[in-house]
Parts: structure tokens; sequence; C-alpha cells
């Protein structure tokens, strides 16, 4: 039932979908222990990703997603690194918008227990420090 809901989410096309997703988060119903809760909310984020990854708003639920559902199931949070896949297609104040949410979400989990998480984000920093070092050289 709340995969459903879930769904309905993503459809919004509404300015208040970061308030919706949060509300959904903090709601006791939203079991993040459950894969299918993390996944579709995952799928959620990406369906909206004009507002996840183009937004300030959306980058700041994006580490709150990632946090909550990291934290208890690695597996349904590995699709939100995926999102910064494709950095290089924006300009670089909204690129520089993402390296720093990209730390904030590798800051906000621990080393040791969610270490599957922690060393994806560390080669995904890594790549994307060397691009924009690149791009700056090259500039």
């Amino acid at each position: 039932m709340l995969t459903k809901y879930i769904s309905i989410v993503r459809s919004l096309d509404s300015s208040d979908v970061g308030k919706q997703i949060l509300t959904l988060l903090a709601n006791p119903s939203f079991n993040p222990t459950q894969s299918s809760h993390g996944r579709t909310l995952s799928r959620c984020l990406s369906k909206i990703h004009y507002f996840s990854l183009a937004s300030d708003e959306g980058l700041d639920v994006m580490v709150e997603t990632f946090v909550k559902i990291g934290k208890v199931n690695q597996m349904p949070a590995c699709p939100l690194l995926q999102f910064f896949d494709h950095m290089d297609r924006f300009n670089d104040a909204t690129k520089a918008k993402m390296f720093v949410t990209l730390e904030r979400m590798q800051d906000s989990i621990d080393k040791k227990k969610e270490e599957s998480l922690y060393n994806q984000l560390n080669i995904i920093l890594e790549k994307k420090s060397s691009v924009l070092t690149a791009q700056r050289a090259y500039g």
C-alpha cells in the first residue's frame, strides 16, 4: 500500500513534492528496512530528476533520503548514487552543488557500518574531483 503512495508522490508535478517526500520519510509507516520502500522511493526521485538534481531543495531531499535508507539498508540507497553519473551535463555552479551534496552524503554515514556506500561515494568523489580539476585546467 505504501509503495503505491510513493509512486503517486513520484507523479506529482507540484512545488511541494520535496515536502511530500520528507513527510513520507517521517511517517512511521515508511520502513527503510523494507527494501521495497527504499527502492520505490529511490525510483521516485529518479523520475523527478529535474527536482532531485537541479534544485537546492531536491539535493537536500536526496541527502535525507540517502541517510534514512542507507543507514539501515544499503542496497536500496545505491540507485541514489547513480544520479550523479551524469554530472557533466550540468553547468559548473550545479556541478559544484552536486559535489557538495555527495560530500554531505559521505559525511552522514559511518565509514565502517555503511562501508559499501562509503566506498562508492569515495570512488564517485575521486572521479568527479579529477574531472572538475581537468575542466578547470583546460577550461
